[in-house]
């Protein structure tokens, strides 16, 4: 299966350069000829993922690996950090921070927190149900096996049953 492997994932590179899944295939690749015992392979593809995509997880995770420090934060965690720091005091900052998390880095684990996030408050919080809805549904496109992704689905039907049965106000006001 290791040739099968290593065709799907270049396929994706020579044939998809704009997939969001272009730097997970750049990222998987070299792992695989990692463990392989490749390094000139592996090395070529870290260092296409650094070149390409320097802020990704997928890069942040080579670079702690080829340089052991852990205490390098990447810019996503960064940026998840302040939401979460700025949550109990400014909210509607705090929800910029965490659309922020999701914009940069769609694949993230982080992501789908935020995502998670959003799509909670939106529904419990603020009770802006299609906004809600809106999260909810980017968990189950880009994260569809996480658990926030699951907690969503339960979700998902609720509003989209609620949003379907809202009836437009065609009166006119004041007559």
């Amino acid at each position: 299966h290791f040739d099968e492997g290593v065709a799907y994932f270049k396929n994706i590179l020579d044939q998809e350069p704009t997939s969001q899944f272009y730097p997970k295939a750049l990222f998987t690749l070299s792992l695989i000829f990692f463990q392989k015992g490749d390094s000139a392979s592996s090395r070529g593809y870290s260092e296409r993922l650094i070149s390409e995509f320097p802020g990704s997880d997928y890069a942040s995770y080579v670079n702690r690996k080829d340089n052991s420090d852990t205490s390098v934060k990447r810019p996503i965690e960064s940026i998840y950090e302040r939401a979460e720091l700025l949550w109990p005091d400014d909210p509607l900052t705090s929800l910029g921070y965490y659309k922020d998390v999701i914009a940069a880095d769609s694949l993230s684990e982080l992501s789908a927190s935020a995502a998670f996030f959003l799509g909670y408050h939106y529904d419990n919080t603020y009770t802006i149900s299609d906004s809600a809805l809106k999260y909810y549904q980017w968990l189950k496109k880009y994260h569809p096996r996480s658990d926030q992704a699951e907690k969503a689905q339960a979700r998902i039907s609720s509003l989209q049953l609620a949003l379907s049965s809202i009836v437009p106000d065609t009166s006119l006001s004041g007559q």
